[in-house]
């Protein structure tokens, strides 16, 4: 009974090594995460340029003037669904984002598609999805 005992330890022992040395994450993986929080708190707190640095193409505001900017408050931000490529190169999210106009006083939603790519070069993510057009 006592050698039963023993050998069910070392078992977990041996699974719960197991589990930590498979817990540990990719750079993508993480640095992904980080990118996508940091451009969720651009967005909620109103610092337009910094999420703008994480479009591919920095381009114009997508019809959205500064001045309309100037107007937006999002009140919510929330990711519906995330969805990691095998290869930990692409990354897809399906945003809403609730946002009040303060031209209109009017609280608006918008659900917007997000495609995040990896730059290997640069290592780091960036939006191919044109910058969220808040109306």
């Amino acid at each position: 009974m006592t050698r039963i005992v023993v050998i069910c330890n070392m078992g977990v022992l041996i699974v719960a090594g197991l589990l930590s040395a498979c817990s540990s994450t990719p750079d993508e993986l993480e640095s992904f995460e980080a990118a996508t929080e940091t451009y969720e708190k651009a967005i909620r707190w109103r610092e337009f340029r910094i999420a703008r640095k994480y479009h591919k193409e920095l381009g114009e505001y997508n019809n959205v003037t500064r001045e309309k900017l100037k107007q937006i408050r999002v009140t919510r931000y929330s990711v519906i669904q995330s969805v990691m490529e095998p290869d930990l190169k692409k990354a897809t999210q399906v945003v809403d984002i609730r946002y009040y106009n303060d031209l209109y006083a009017r609280e608006r939603d918008i659900t917007v598609n997000q495609i995040w790519v990896y730059d290997d070069k640069r290592k780091h993510w960036q939006l191919t999805t044109p910058f969220p057009e808040f109306e």
